[in-house]
C-alpha cells in the first residue's frame, strides 16, 4: 500500500474558524501550512453558526461612542464565570481579551468587512463589567462566487431568507413594529434579488467561512479535504505530525513547528455522549456538524492530554418537529409563553441564555426526574404574533397537530391532559405567572429584568416587553429537549493554547482550540460569539506562539494543492 509523505511547518486539523484563521496567520508569517479536513466541505460548526465574535472594546464600539475596556471585559468574565479553574485561569482570561483585540486588527488588515451587531447585549449584562449595548461583531454578507471553483466547498446551510444575526430578532417582530416590518422587507428583497440573479449570497457563519477560505487561498494555505486524521505522531516526547488517510491513500504529515487540533467536539458520537455527556442525550438533539465525532480528542487523551468539562455542551433547548429539530430561542423569551416541567411547574427564567436553560433542564431532571422533556406553553396571541422556528406567525402546519408535535386545546386543563401533566398544577402555574405578567415583574425567576432578558421581547407589549399573560385560547404546548450546538469541554490548554498533561506540563508541539477544548469561559456562555470568537482567538494565539509571535520563518517552496 502506498504511503504519501509530506512535511510542513504548521499543521492544522480541522477547517472551522479557528483552524482557518490559524492557518492564515501562520502562512502570513512565512510558514508552509497544511490544513486537514475530514469532510468534503470546510467550515465545520463555524459555517453553521451565526458567525458572531465577542470582541470587547473593539473599534466599532469606540466609533459609536460606546465605552469599554479590557479591564471591564475581564471583570465581566470573572463575575460570569466564577471561581477560576485551569481552563479559566486569570492568565488565560487576560490573554483571551488581549488577543481578541489583536485578532480584530488582523481581520481588518485582511480586508474583512466587520460590522457591529447593534443592541445585542452581553448575556449577563447586569454583572460587573457587563455591557448592555453589546460587544459583538460579525462579517458582512459574502458572495460565494468570489471563491471561483471552490464555492461549493463552503458548508452552507439552507435558509429561507438571507438575513444576518443582527436582523433576525427584528424579523420576529415584523407584525408588531413598523421598523421591524421594514427590516423584513429589506431581507425579502435581498433574498429575492440574489435568487433571481443566481447569486450565492450567504450571511453569518457561512459568510465568515467564505472570507476565511478566500484569505487562506490568497495567502497560499494548502487545504486537503476528505482527509481524516487517525493518529498523532510523537518523536522524542514532541508531537511531530499525524498519520491520516486521504482518498484511500495512507498519509504521514510531519510538522516542524507544531500541530493544532481545531476539529470540534464529540456531539455526533453516541458512544462518547454516553461515556462523557449528561444524560439523557441523543444525537437527534444536536445541531452540530456531522464531522463532530471526537476521535481526535481521543487521540490526544491517548498521548496524555488532560481534559475538563467533558460533560458540558453549548445547550440549545429545542423541539423535534416532523421536519426535524428546531431550536427555540426567540419563542420562549417572547410574551405569552412559559416553560414548565413534567409536573406543570416553572423552574427557570425562560428568557435566560440558551446554555443556562439547557443546564437548568438537566438540573431539573436530576432533581425531580421531570425536566426532560419540558414543555413550552403559549396562548393564541403568541402563535398569532410571532414566528415559531421558520414558520411565520399565524400559519401552523396541520402536520404539527396530526403528528402530536404541537398540542392544542381550548383550556389549560385540557392542554395539561394532552401533555400528561396534572391539570391543577399547570392551572396554578399559569395563574401565578399571569399575575406577574400583569404587574410586569416576575417574582419567581426575574424574567426580563436585564437588557438581554428583554432583547427578544415585544416592544408593544406592556408593561414589560418580555412578560405576557397566558389567558386567550386556544392554548398550545410543545415538548422541549436539551439540544446542543456541539459539546463545550475537552482538552485542557494554557494561555498559549498549548495542550496540557494532568500534571500541568505541556505536550510539546501540540496546540488545541475550539470545542475540542475546555473553554476559558468555563460552564458559562457569556455572550453570543463566545464560541466562534474563542475558537478563532485561540487558533490565532496558537499560530503566534508556534511561530514565535509571527516572527519570520524561512519557507521551503511547496506547490499549493487545493
Amino acid at each position: 500500500m502506498s504511503v504519501l509523505e509530506r512535511t510542513t511547518d504548521f499543521l492544522v486539523i480541522g477547517s472551522g474558524g479557528g483552524g482557518l484563521l490559524a492557518s492564515i496567520a501562520a502562512r502570513r508569517a512565512g510558514a508552509d501550512v497544511l490544513v486537514l479536513e475530514k469532510q468534503e466541505t470546510v467550515g465545520g460548526n463555524t459555517g453553521l453558526s451565526g458567525g458572531t465574535m465577542w470582541i470587547p472594546d473593539n473599534p466599532l464600539m469606540r466609533a459609536e461612542g460606546i465605552a469599554d475596556s479590557a479591564e471591564e471585559a475581564i471583570a465581566y468574565l470573572d463575575a460570569a464565570v466564577g471561581e477560576p479553574t485551569v481552563a479559566s485561569s486569570a492568565a488565560r482570561k487576560a490573554v483571551y481579551v488581549a488577543e481578541l483585540q489583536r485578532m480584530f486588527s488582523f481581520l481588518v488588515a485582511l480586508g474583512f468587512p466587520l460590522v457591529r451587531v447593534r443592541g445585542y447585549p452581553d448575556y449577563y449584562d447586569t454583572l460587573p463589567g457587563g455591557n448592555a449595548q453589546g460587544r459583538v461583531v460579525q462579517c458582512d454578507f459574502f458572495d460565494l462566487r468570489q471563491l471561483g471553483p471552490h464555492q461549493e466547498r463552503v458548508v452552507n446551510p439552507p435558509v429561507p431568507l438571507i438575513a444576518s444575526v443582527r436582523e433576525a430578532p427584528e424579523i420576529c417582530m415584523a407584525l408588531r413594529s413598523s421598523h421591524a416590518a421594514l427590516t423584513l422587507g429589506r431581507v425579502v428583497a435581498r433574498t429575492a434579488a440574489a435568487r433571481l440573479q443566481h447569486r450565492p449570497l450567504v450571511a453569518n457563519g457561512a459568510a465568515l467561512v467564505g472570507r476565511l477560505l478566500q484569505a487562506a487561498f490568497r495567502t497560499g494555505v494548502d487545504i486537503w479535504t476528505e482527509c481524516p486524521v487517525e493518529e498523532l505522531l510523537i518523536d522524542k516526547d514532541v508531537v511531530s505530525g499525524v498519520r491520516a488517510r486521504r482518498r484511500g491513500v495512507d498519509l504521514t504529515v510531519r510538522a516542524r513547528h507544531g500541530v493544532l487540533i481545531a476539529c470540534g467536539g464529540y456531539a455526533r458520537n453516541e458512544e462518547l455522549r454516553r461515556r462523557f455527556g449528561r444524560q439523557p442525550s441523543s444525537q437527534e438533539w444536536t445541531m452540530a456538524n456531522l464531522g463532530e465525532t471526537g476521535e481526535v480528542i481521543e487521540q490526544a487523551i491517548a498521548i496524555g492530554a488532560a481534559t475538563a468539562l467533558m460533560d458540558e455542551g453549548i445547550w440549545m433547548p429545542m423541539s423535534l418537529s416532523p421536519s426535524g429539530p428546531l431550536y427555540n430561542v426567540y419563542e420562549r423569551a417572547q410574551p405569552h409563553a412559559i416553560i414548565v416541567n413534567g409536573d406543570g411547574r416553572r423552574y427557570v427564567d425562560e428568557a435566560a441564555t440558551y446554555m443556562a436553560v439547557g443546564q437548568a433542564m438537566y438540573d431539573e431532571q436530576q432533581r425531580t426526574g421531570r425536566g426532560i422533556p419540558s414543555w413550552i406553553v403559549i396562548d393564541s396571541r403568541h402563535r398569532r404574533h410571532y414566528p415559531w422556528g421558520l414558520q411565520p406567525p399565524g400559519l401552523t402546519p396541520k402536520s404539527w397537530f396530526s403528528s402530536g408535535y404541537m398540542k392544542r386545546a381550548g383550556s389549560i386543563a385540557e392542554l395539561a391532559g394532552q401533555c400528561q401533566i396534572e391539570p391543577a398544577n399547570l392551572e396554578q402555574t399559569v395563574a401565578s405567572f399571569n399575575r406577574f405578567a400583569a404587574a410586569g415583574v416576575d417574582e419567581d425567576f426575574h424574567r426580563a429584568e436585564s437588557a438581554y432578558g428583554r432583547f427578544f421581547g415585544d416592544p408593544r407589549n406592556r408593561p414589560n416587553p418580555g412578560l405576557g399573560t397566558i389567558e386567550r385560547p386556544p392554548f398550545y404546548a410543545v415538548a422541549l429537549y436539551p439540544g446542543d450546538l456541539g459539546t463545550f469541554g475537552g482538552i485542557l490548554t494554557d494561555e498559549h493554547a498549548r495542550v496540557l498533561r494532568q500534571d500541568g506540563s505541556t505536550i510539546d508541539g501540540l496546540y488545541a482550540t475550539g470545542t475540542a477544548t475546555a473553554p476559558v469561559t468555563g460552564r458559562t456562555y457569556p455572550a453570543t460569539g463566545s464560541s466562534i470568537g474563542g475558537t478563532m482567538v485561540w487558533g490565532f494565539a496558537a499560530a503566534q506562539h508556534a511561530l514565535g509571535r509571527l516572527g519570520g520563518l524561512e519557507r521551503e517552496p511547496v506547490a499549493a494543492e487545493h
